[in-house]
Protein backbone atom coordinates (compact mmCIF):
# COMPACT_ATOMS: atom_id res chain seq x y z
CA UNK A 1 0.00 0.00 0.00
CA UNK A 2 1.63 4.01 -0.71
CA UNK A 3 -0.73 5.66 1.79
CA UNK A 4 1.29 7.06 4.03
CA UNK A 5 0.98 8.11 7.53
CA UNK A 6 2.43 11.51 6.91
CA UNK A 7 0.16 12.01 4.51
CA UNK A 8 -2.99 11.82 6.51
CA UNK A 9 -1.17 13.67 9.48
CA UNK A 10 -1.29 16.69 6.96
CA UNK A 11 -4.69 16.27 5.89
CA UNK A 12 -5.61 15.90 9.87
CA UNK A 13 -4.04 19.12 10.56
CA UNK A 14 -5.37 21.22 7.47
CA UNK A 15 -8.82 19.90 8.23
CA UNK A 16 -8.82 21.97 11.51
CA UNK A 17 -7.04 25.06 9.90
CA UNK A 18 -8.86 25.57 6.45
CA UNK A 19 -12.00 27.51 6.39
CA UNK A 20 -15.12 25.72 6.09
CA UNK A 21 -18.05 28.26 3.11
CA UNK A 22 -21.07 25.66 4.16
CA UNK A 23 -21.37 24.99 8.17
CA UNK A 24 -23.40 25.11 11.05
CA UNK A 25 -22.01 27.55 13.39
CA UNK A 26 -24.28 27.92 16.52
CA UNK A 27 -26.84 25.61 17.39
CA UNK A 28 -29.41 26.56 20.33
CA UNK A 29 -32.43 23.89 21.49
CA UNK A 30 -35.21 23.84 23.37
CA UNK A 31 -37.46 21.13 25.15
CA UNK A 32 -35.23 18.31 22.92
CA UNK A 33 -35.73 15.06 23.80
CA UNK A 34 -33.38 13.77 26.98
CA UNK A 35 -31.19 17.32 27.00
CA UNK A 36 -31.25 20.31 29.28
CA UNK A 37 -31.58 23.82 26.90
CA UNK A 38 -28.87 24.83 25.70
CA UNK A 39 -26.36 27.03 23.38
CA UNK A 40 -23.58 24.98 21.69
CA UNK A 41 -20.93 26.98 18.75
CA UNK A 42 -20.10 23.92 16.25
CA UNK A 43 -16.58 23.79 15.68
CA UNK A 44 -15.41 23.65 12.27
CA UNK A 45 -13.94 20.31 10.40
CA UNK A 46 -15.65 16.99 11.96
CA UNK A 47 -17.25 17.76 15.26
CA UNK A 48 -18.18 14.66 17.29
CA UNK A 49 -21.03 14.76 19.60
CA UNK A 50 -19.90 11.66 22.29
CA UNK A 51 -21.66 9.98 25.25
CA UNK A 52 -23.21 7.19 26.45
CA UNK A 53 -26.20 5.50 25.32
CA UNK A 54 -29.90 6.88 25.91
CA UNK A 55 -28.28 10.33 26.61
CA UNK A 56 -29.53 12.27 23.60
CA UNK A 57 -26.79 12.48 20.95
CA UNK A 58 -29.10 11.50 18.53
CA UNK A 59 -31.35 14.35 19.26
CA UNK A 60 -28.70 16.63 18.84
CA UNK A 61 -27.90 14.97 15.38
CA UNK A 62 -31.68 15.46 14.57
CA UNK A 63 -31.79 19.17 15.64
CA UNK A 64 -28.72 19.66 13.42
CA UNK A 65 -30.51 18.11 10.44
CA UNK A 66 -33.85 19.56 11.01
CA UNK A 67 -32.10 23.19 11.09
CA UNK A 68 -30.12 22.02 7.59
CA UNK A 69 -31.51 19.26 5.66
CA UNK A 70 -33.97 20.14 3.12
CA UNK A 71 -37.26 18.96 4.16
CA UNK A 72 -38.05 16.28 1.46
CA UNK A 73 -34.42 14.25 2.65
CA UNK A 74 -35.58 11.00 4.62
CA UNK A 75 -33.91 11.07 8.00
CA UNK A 76 -32.61 8.93 10.30
CA UNK A 77 -35.37 6.40 12.19
CA UNK A 78 -37.25 8.01 14.97
CA UNK A 79 -36.15 11.54 13.68
CA UNK A 80 -39.01 13.45 14.17
CA UNK A 81 -40.31 11.80 17.79
CA UNK A 82 -36.94 13.37 19.00
CA UNK A 83 -37.72 17.10 18.18
CA UNK A 84 -41.26 17.01 19.44
CA UNK A 85 -42.38 20.44 21.28
CA UNK A 86 -38.56 21.62 20.72
CA UNK A 87 -37.45 24.79 19.44
CA UNK A 88 -34.08 24.84 17.04
CA UNK A 89 -32.56 28.15 16.31
CA UNK A 90 -29.43 27.92 14.32
CA UNK A 91 -26.51 30.17 13.03
CA UNK A 92 -25.35 29.02 9.75
CA UNK A 93 -22.94 29.60 6.81
CA UNK A 94 -23.52 28.78 3.38
CA UNK A 95 -22.81 30.27 -0.53
CA UNK A 96 -24.77 32.99 0.20
CA UNK A 97 -23.80 34.42 3.16
CA UNK A 98 -24.65 33.54 7.07
CA UNK A 99 -28.53 33.24 8.53
CA UNK A 100 -30.72 32.30 11.21
CA UNK A 101 -32.36 29.52 10.39
CA UNK A 102 -35.53 28.74 13.08
CA UNK A 103 -37.46 25.46 13.00
CA UNK A 104 -40.10 24.90 16.42
CA UNK A 105 -42.66 22.28 16.50
CA UNK A 106 -45.43 22.43 18.94
CA UNK A 107 -46.83 18.94 21.21
CA UNK A 108 -49.12 18.02 18.13
CA UNK A 109 -46.66 18.38 15.65
CA UNK A 110 -46.90 21.52 13.78
CA UNK A 111 -43.87 23.39 12.58
CA UNK A 112 -43.34 26.76 12.50
CA UNK A 113 -40.28 27.76 10.00
CA UNK A 114 -38.58 31.07 10.07
CA UNK A 115 -37.72 32.74 6.86
CA UNK A 116 -33.99 31.83 6.20
CA UNK A 117 -33.18 28.53 4.79
CA UNK A 118 -30.16 26.45 4.06
CA UNK A 119 -29.06 26.74 0.67
CA UNK A 120 -25.85 24.49 0.32
CA UNK A 121 -25.85 20.36 0.19
CA UNK A 122 -26.54 18.21 3.28
CA UNK A 123 -26.33 14.59 3.13
CA UNK A 124 -27.48 12.55 6.47
CA UNK A 125 -26.11 8.68 6.53
CA UNK A 126 -26.13 6.08 9.00
CA UNK A 127 -24.55 3.00 7.85
CA UNK A 128 -25.64 0.46 10.63
CA UNK A 129 -29.32 1.09 9.35
CA UNK A 130 -28.52 1.11 5.90
CA UNK A 131 -26.92 -2.15 6.34
CA UNK A 132 -30.00 -3.69 8.01
CA UNK A 133 -32.29 -2.59 4.93
CA UNK A 134 -29.50 -3.72 2.18
CA UNK A 135 -29.80 -7.12 3.78
CA UNK A 136 -33.40 -7.25 4.32
CA UNK A 137 -34.46 -5.73 0.99
CA UNK A 138 -31.88 -7.77 -1.00
CA UNK A 139 -32.54 -11.31 0.23
CA UNK A 140 -36.15 -10.57 0.16
CA UNK A 141 -36.37 -9.83 -3.43
CA UNK A 142 -36.39 -12.78 -5.87
CA UNK A 143 -36.22 -10.49 -8.68
CA UNK A 144 -33.19 -7.73 -7.71
CA UNK A 145 -30.69 -9.06 -10.03
CA UNK A 146 -33.12 -7.95 -12.66
CA UNK A 147 -33.38 -4.74 -11.52
CA UNK A 148 -29.15 -4.61 -12.14
CA UNK A 149 -29.03 -6.12 -15.41
CA UNK A 150 -30.03 -2.51 -17.82
CA UNK A 151 -27.68 -0.54 -15.21
CA UNK A 152 -23.99 0.23 -15.76
CA UNK A 153 -21.87 0.37 -12.63
CA UNK A 154 -19.12 2.48 -11.91
CA UNK A 155 -16.22 0.89 -10.92
CA UNK A 156 -13.44 1.89 -8.41
CA UNK A 157 -10.00 3.06 -9.99
CA UNK A 158 -6.75 2.21 -8.52
CA UNK A 159 -6.84 5.03 -5.69
CA UNK A 160 -9.81 4.07 -4.70
CA UNK A 161 -9.11 0.79 -3.89
CA UNK A 162 -5.98 1.16 -1.95
CA UNK A 163 -8.70 3.57 0.21
CA UNK A 164 -10.82 0.93 0.50
CA UNK A 165 -7.92 -1.88 1.26
CA UNK A 166 -7.06 1.20 3.90
CA UNK A 167 -10.19 0.70 5.14
CA UNK A 168 -11.05 -3.11 5.19
CA UNK A 169 -7.41 -4.06 6.31
CA UNK A 170 -7.64 -6.62 2.99
CA UNK A 171 -7.12 -6.63 -0.59
CA UNK A 172 -9.75 -5.97 -2.72
CA UNK A 173 -9.10 -6.56 -6.49
CA UNK A 174 -12.32 -5.02 -7.77
CA UNK A 175 -15.38 -3.64 -6.93
CA UNK A 176 -18.26 -2.15 -8.59
CA UNK A 177 -21.43 0.12 -7.24
CA UNK A 178 -24.95 0.07 -9.12
CA UNK A 179 -27.18 3.14 -8.11
CA UNK A 180 -30.63 1.63 -8.35
CA UNK A 181 -32.99 4.73 -8.46
CA UNK A 182 -36.73 4.73 -6.44
CA UNK A 183 -35.77 1.62 -4.91
CA UNK A 184 -36.61 1.21 -1.37
CA UNK A 185 -35.87 4.16 1.53
CA UNK A 186 -32.71 5.50 -0.04
CA UNK A 187 -32.72 6.71 -3.41
CA UNK A 188 -30.53 6.05 -5.51
CA UNK A 189 -29.92 2.90 -3.34
CA UNK A 190 -26.10 1.63 -3.86
CA UNK A 191 -25.25 -2.04 -4.10
CA UNK A 192 -21.85 -3.07 -4.35
CA UNK A 193 -20.08 -6.33 -6.20
CA UNK A 194 -16.44 -6.98 -4.86
CA UNK A 195 -13.94 -9.27 -5.70
CA UNK A 196 -11.33 -10.27 -3.61
CA UNK A 197 -9.12 -13.01 -3.09
CA UNK A 198 -10.69 -15.24 -5.98
CA UNK A 199 -14.25 -14.81 -4.72
CA UNK A 200 -16.72 -12.44 -6.14
CA UNK A 201 -19.74 -11.26 -3.99
CA UNK A 202 -22.46 -8.59 -3.52
CA UNK A 203 -23.47 -6.54 -0.41
CA UNK A 204 -26.49 -9.20 0.80
CA UNK A 205 -23.47 -11.71 0.90
CA UNK A 206 -20.79 -9.28 2.74
CA UNK A 207 -19.97 -8.57 6.07
CA UNK A 208 -22.05 -5.66 8.44
CA UNK A 209 -18.76 -4.28 8.85
CA UNK A 210 -17.58 -3.95 4.97
CA UNK A 211 -20.82 -3.24 4.04
CA UNK A 212 -20.87 -0.43 6.73
CA UNK A 213 -17.72 0.92 5.80
CA UNK A 214 -18.92 0.65 1.59
CA UNK A 215 -22.04 2.88 2.38
CA UNK A 216 -19.69 5.50 3.62
CA UNK A 217 -16.64 5.40 1.08
CA UNK A 218 -19.46 5.61 -1.63
CA UNK A 219 -21.30 8.70 0.36
CA UNK A 220 -17.87 10.11 0.13
CA UNK A 221 -17.16 9.53 -3.29
CA UNK A 222 -20.35 11.37 -5.09
CA UNK A 223 -21.03 14.28 -2.15
CA UNK A 224 -20.41 17.54 -3.16
CA UNK A 225 -17.57 20.36 -2.48
CA UNK A 226 -18.41 22.55 0.36
CA UNK A 227 -21.36 20.34 1.68
CA UNK A 228 -22.15 19.04 5.20
CA UNK A 229 -22.19 15.39 6.18
CA UNK A 230 -24.28 14.22 9.18
CA UNK A 231 -23.19 10.55 10.37
CA UNK A 232 -25.05 8.27 12.84
CA UNK A 233 -22.40 6.01 14.98
CA UNK A 234 -20.05 5.34 11.97
CA UNK A 235 -18.49 3.08 14.24
CA UNK A 236 -21.47 -0.07 14.58
CA UNK A 237 -20.08 -3.67 13.03
CA UNK A 238 -16.83 -1.52 12.59
CA UNK A 239 -13.51 -3.13 13.74
CA UNK A 240 -11.36 -0.20 16.13
CA UNK A 241 -8.56 -0.61 13.01
CA UNK A 242 -11.15 0.50 10.65
CA UNK A 243 -12.76 2.77 12.76
CA UNK A 244 -9.33 4.53 12.76
CA UNK A 245 -8.71 4.56 9.09
CA UNK A 246 -12.34 5.67 8.38
CA UNK A 247 -11.77 8.38 10.83
CA UNK A 248 -8.10 9.49 8.02
CA UNK A 249 -10.31 9.04 5.42
CA UNK A 250 -13.13 11.40 6.58
CA UNK A 251 -10.15 13.93 7.34
CA UNK A 252 -8.93 13.40 3.98
CA UNK A 253 -12.17 14.41 2.73
CA UNK A 254 -12.25 17.45 5.11
CA UNK A 255 -9.43 18.70 3.27
CA UNK A 256 -9.78 17.71 -0.03
CA UNK A 257 -13.47 18.22 -0.44
CA UNK A 258 -14.19 21.31 1.97
CA UNK A 259 -16.54 18.85 3.67
CA UNK A 260 -18.28 20.24 7.38
CA UNK A 261 -18.71 16.74 9.15
CA UNK A 262 -20.71 15.99 12.28
CA UNK A 263 -21.47 12.59 13.54
CA UNK A 264 -22.17 10.65 16.65
CA UNK A 265 -20.21 7.94 18.66
CA UNK A 266 -19.43 5.92 21.84
CA UNK A 267 -15.58 4.76 20.23
CA UNK A 268 -12.90 6.34 21.72
CA UNK A 269 -11.00 4.99 18.23
CA UNK A 270 -13.28 7.74 16.39
CA UNK A 271 -12.50 10.81 18.65
CA UNK A 272 -8.49 9.44 19.02
CA UNK A 273 -7.32 12.08 16.54
CA UNK A 274 -9.92 14.95 17.40
CA UNK A 275 -8.59 18.40 19.13
CA UNK A 276 -10.51 18.22 22.48
CA UNK A 277 -12.18 21.75 21.02
CA UNK A 278 -13.73 19.49 18.50
CA UNK A 279 -15.89 17.40 20.80
CA UNK A 280 -19.30 18.09 22.56
CA UNK A 281 -19.84 15.47 25.18
CA UNK A 282 -23.56 14.56 26.07
CA UNK A 283 -23.72 13.82 30.45
CA UNK A 284 -25.73 13.35 32.89
CA UNK A 285 -25.47 15.00 36.03
CA UNK A 286 -27.63 16.43 39.21
CA UNK A 287 -28.71 19.37 37.09
CA UNK A 288 -29.46 16.90 33.85
CA UNK A 289 -28.26 15.56 31.04
CA UNK A 290 -26.27 18.49 28.86
CA UNK A 291 -23.84 19.13 26.21
CA UNK A 292 -20.22 20.87 26.58
CA UNK A 293 -17.89 21.55 24.19
CA UNK A 294 -14.53 20.80 25.03
CA UNK A 295 -13.89 17.96 27.36
CA UNK A 296 -10.75 16.53 28.08
CA UNK A 297 -9.69 12.91 26.63
CA UNK A 298 -9.25 12.14 29.86
CA UNK A 299 -13.31 12.67 30.52
CA UNK A 300 -14.24 11.14 27.56
CA UNK A 301 -12.35 7.91 28.24
CA UNK A 302 -13.63 7.82 31.24
CA UNK A 303 -17.42 8.44 30.29
CA UNK A 304 -16.87 5.65 27.54
CA UNK A 305 -15.13 2.98 30.01
CA UNK A 306 -11.72 3.00 27.69
CA UNK A 307 -8.77 3.10 30.00
CA UNK A 308 -6.29 6.42 29.28
CA UNK A 309 -3.17 4.70 27.44
CA UNK A 310 0.08 5.58 28.61
CA UNK A 311 1.93 6.98 25.82
CA UNK A 312 4.84 8.15 26.90
CA UNK A 313 7.41 7.78 29.97
CA UNK A 314 8.73 11.60 31.38
CA UNK A 315 12.18 11.21 33.11
CA UNK A 316 13.02 13.82 35.53
CA UNK A 317 16.06 14.65 37.59
CA UNK A 318 14.97 13.99 41.09
CA UNK A 319 11.92 14.26 43.81
CA UNK A 320 11.78 18.04 43.68
CA UNK A 321 11.16 17.76 39.66
CA UNK A 322 8.74 15.16 40.12
CA UNK A 323 6.48 16.51 42.14
CA UNK A 324 6.75 19.58 40.05
CA UNK A 325 6.21 18.48 36.71
CA UNK A 326 3.13 15.87 38.22
CA UNK A 327 1.67 19.50 39.90
CA UNK A 328 2.31 21.77 36.65
CA UNK A 329 0.28 18.82 34.60
CA UNK A 330 -2.23 18.41 37.20
CA UNK A 331 -3.03 22.00 37.32
CA UNK A 332 -2.78 22.46 33.64
CA UNK A 333 -3.85 19.32 31.32
CA UNK A 334 -4.65 16.61 33.94
CA UNK A 335 -5.70 14.30 30.40
CA UNK A 336 -1.63 14.74 29.94
CA UNK A 337 -0.84 13.72 32.68
CA UNK A 338 -3.16 10.65 32.83
CA UNK A 339 -1.09 9.53 29.45
CA UNK A 340 2.57 9.77 31.44
CA UNK A 341 4.41 7.75 33.72
CA UNK A 342 6.68 10.54 35.45
CA UNK A 343 9.67 8.96 36.78
CA UNK A 344 13.22 10.18 38.97
CA UNK A 345 16.17 9.59 37.38
CA UNK A 346 18.59 10.83 39.72
CA UNK A 347 20.47 13.59 38.17
CA UNK A 348 20.87 14.80 34.45
CA UNK A 349 23.46 12.60 33.62
CA UNK A 350 21.38 9.52 34.23
CA UNK A 351 18.74 11.29 31.65
CA UNK A 352 21.35 11.98 29.16
CA UNK A 353 22.06 8.19 29.63
CA UNK A 354 18.95 6.82 28.33
CA UNK A 355 18.04 9.31 25.57
CA UNK A 356 21.20 8.80 24.17
CA UNK A 357 21.21 4.96 24.85
CA UNK A 358 17.72 3.01 24.68
CA UNK A 359 16.83 2.23 21.35
CA UNK A 360 13.68 3.73 19.57
CA UNK A 361 11.00 0.94 19.50
CA UNK A 362 10.07 0.32 15.72
CA UNK A 363 6.22 -0.37 16.97
CA UNK A 364 6.05 2.59 18.95
CA UNK A 365 5.48 0.93 22.31
CA UNK A 366 7.81 2.95 24.29
CA UNK A 367 7.81 6.68 24.19
CA UNK A 368 10.35 8.85 26.65
CA UNK A 369 10.78 12.13 27.41
CA UNK A 370 13.86 13.68 29.49
CA UNK A 371 12.54 16.29 31.38
CA UNK A 372 15.37 18.80 32.45
CA UNK A 373 15.04 21.06 35.25
CA UNK A 374 15.43 24.77 34.33
CA UNK A 375 19.25 25.39 34.84
CA UNK A 376 20.30 22.48 32.44
CA UNK A 377 19.45 24.90 29.49
CA UNK A 378 22.80 25.53 28.39
CA UNK A 379 24.54 22.43 29.35
CA UNK A 380 22.74 19.73 27.57
CA UNK A 381 24.06 18.58 24.58
CA UNK A 382 21.55 16.29 22.86
CA UNK A 383 23.55 15.87 20.21
CA UNK A 384 23.88 12.04 20.66
CA UNK A 385 20.05 11.83 22.35
CA UNK A 386 17.28 9.36 20.06
CA UNK A 387 14.41 11.08 22.33
CA UNK A 388 13.15 14.25 22.55
CA UNK A 389 14.00 16.35 25.41
CA UNK A 390 12.11 19.55 27.27
CA UNK A 391 12.94 21.33 30.44
CA UNK A 392 10.83 22.63 33.27
CA UNK A 393 10.33 26.36 33.29
CA UNK A 394 12.49 29.25 34.40
CA UNK A 395 15.97 29.15 34.49
CA UNK A 396 16.60 27.59 37.85
CA UNK A 397 16.02 24.27 39.49
CA UNK A 398 12.32 23.45 40.31
CA UNK A 399 13.28 24.14 44.41
CA UNK A 400 14.27 27.72 43.92
CA UNK A 401 11.43 28.51 40.78
CA UNK A 402 9.21 28.33 43.84
CA UNK A 403 10.75 29.74 46.89
CA UNK A 404 11.78 32.92 44.90
CA UNK A 405 7.69 32.77 43.77
CA UNK A 406 6.64 32.56 47.55
CA UNK A 407 9.16 34.63 49.21
CA UNK A 408 8.78 37.40 46.29
CA UNK A 409 5.08 37.87 47.24
CA UNK A 410 3.88 40.25 49.91
CA UNK A 411 1.02 38.16 51.05
CA UNK A 412 3.04 34.57 50.29
CA UNK A 413 2.40 33.64 53.46
CA UNK A 414 -1.62 34.33 53.74
CA UNK A 415 -1.96 32.41 50.01
CA UNK A 416 0.32 29.36 51.57
CA UNK A 417 -1.44 29.33 54.44
CA UNK A 418 -5.02 28.92 52.29
CA UNK A 419 -3.42 26.50 50.10
CA UNK A 420 -2.56 24.56 52.78
CA UNK A 421 -4.96 25.24 55.15
CA UNK A 422 -3.39 26.04 57.72
CA UNK A 423 -2.98 29.17 60.17
CA UNK A 424 -1.20 32.37 59.00
CA UNK A 425 0.66 32.25 62.32
CA UNK A 426 1.77 28.27 61.65
CA UNK A 427 2.66 29.33 58.27
CA UNK A 428 4.90 32.05 59.53
CA UNK A 429 6.48 29.90 62.22
CA UNK A 430 7.67 27.32 60.00
CA UNK A 431 8.97 30.01 56.92
CA UNK A 432 11.26 31.45 59.86
CA UNK A 433 12.69 28.39 61.00
CA UNK A 434 13.80 27.56 57.62
CA UNK A 435 14.87 30.93 57.16
CA UNK A 436 18.93 31.01 55.35
CA UNK A 437 18.41 27.23 54.65
CA UNK A 438 19.79 26.35 50.61
CA UNK A 439 16.74 25.38 48.82
CA UNK A 440 16.77 21.87 49.12
CA UNK A 441 17.24 21.55 52.93
CA UNK A 442 14.09 24.26 52.75
CA UNK A 443 12.04 21.83 50.71
CA UNK A 444 13.02 18.74 53.13
CA UNK A 445 12.61 20.73 56.65
CA UNK A 446 9.64 23.04 55.77
CA UNK A 447 6.99 20.30 55.40
CA UNK A 448 8.32 19.19 58.86
CA UNK A 449 7.77 22.61 59.95
CA UNK A 450 4.16 22.75 59.02
CA UNK A 451 3.14 18.97 59.60
CA UNK A 452 2.61 17.85 55.84
CA UNK A 453 3.58 15.71 53.09
CA UNK A 454 6.07 16.79 51.11
CA UNK A 455 3.59 16.45 47.76
CA UNK A 456 1.10 18.74 49.31
CA UNK A 457 3.72 21.50 49.75
CA UNK A 458 4.71 21.30 46.39
CA UNK A 459 1.30 20.69 44.95
CA UNK A 460 0.44 24.15 47.05
CA UNK A 461 3.35 25.87 46.33
CA UNK A 462 3.04 24.86 42.43
CA UNK A 463 -0.40 26.77 42.63
CA UNK A 464 0.86 29.94 44.01
CA UNK A 465 3.63 29.99 41.17
CA UNK A 466 0.64 29.45 38.64
CA UNK A 467 -1.06 32.40 39.51
CA UNK A 468 1.80 34.62 38.07
CA UNK A 469 3.35 32.20 35.59
CA UNK A 470 0.41 30.47 33.72
CA UNK A 471 2.11 31.37 30.11
CA UNK A 472 5.39 29.60 31.27
CA UNK A 473 3.52 26.80 32.43
CA UNK A 474 1.38 25.91 29.37
CA UNK A 475 4.40 26.51 27.48
CA UNK A 476 6.11 23.55 29.23
CA UNK A 477 3.14 21.21 29.27
CA UNK A 478 2.05 22.04 25.23
CA UNK A 479 6.32 20.88 25.04
CA UNK A 480 5.49 17.81 26.69
CA UNK A 481 2.53 17.55 24.44
CA UNK A 482 4.01 17.83 21.22
CA UNK A 483 7.02 15.70 22.20
CA UNK A 484 4.34 12.73 22.58
CA UNK A 485 2.90 13.46 19.05
CA UNK A 486 6.26 13.22 17.16
CA UNK A 487 7.49 10.53 18.88
CA UNK A 488 3.80 8.69 18.19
Amino acid sequence: MNLRRARFDDHWRRTFARAYPSRLEILKFERLLCLTDGELAIPAGICAIVGGNGVGKSALLAAVSELLADAELPLGVGHHARLRNSKLEGTATDQVGRKNILVQEDAEGVRTLGADKFEAEFYWLEPSYLVNLTHKQVNEDADFSELLEPLSPSKLDGDELETLWYLLGKKVDACSIYEITEYGDLDPFPYFIVEAGGHRYGSESMGYGELSLLFVLWKLRTIERNSVLVLEEPEAHVSPRSQRALMDILAKACDEKGLSIILTTHSPAIVANLPERNIILVSKSARGTTASIGPTKAQVNDLLGETTRKRAVVLVEDKAAHQFTIALLGAVRVDVLAQVEVLQAGDASKIDSVLSALPVSKQGALNVIGVYDGDMRARVDARHFKWRHVFLPGEISPEHVLRDSLTSKEDGQDILAAELHRTREAVAVALDAVDGMDAHDWFTQLPLSLGCEHSALMAALTRVWLRDNEQPANTFVQSIVEAMNRAD
